[in-house]
């Protein structure tokens, strides 16, 4: 599956994982690294998502149309399948070759306060 990045923050960061990993640590790395290449392994979306590797998951309300994918405790990858017409349903997940992906963050908690890792 071809990677896309919302953010180019985020791109310098996944287009070189040493930078990743001194300023953001290396066991966040290790685990961003290993579903980042898990998701390029990927035919499409739907592929990935029917594996169950990270518990991925779609998101609501202020993260409408993101997948949310488990790293480790409660941070989470958050990528959004390239779709036509806003469509997220499983035959267009079928179809869907390339991801955005957005950044990482732990967006649980009683108040609903989220921590951005990256960007």
């Amino acid at each position: 599956m071809e990677i896309l990045f919302d953010d180019k923050k985020v791109k310098v960061l996944f287009d070189n994982f040493a930078i990743m990993s001194s300023t953001k640590g290396h066991e966040l790395t290790k685990h961003v690294k290993i579903r980042y290449e898990q998701l390029r392994a990927a035919e499409t979306f739907y592929d990935y998502y029917k594996t169950g590797l990270g518990r991925p998951h779609r998101l609501e309300h202020d993260k409408n149309n993101l997948y949310a994918i488990r790293l480790t405790g409660n941070i989470r990858l958050l990528v959004r399948p390239v779709v036509e017409n806003e469509d997220y349903s499983v035959e267009s997940l079928k179809k869907c070759r390339k991801v955005t992906i957005i950044g990482v963050e732990d967006y649980h908690g009683k108040k609903k306060k989220s921590r951005t890792y990256i960007p």
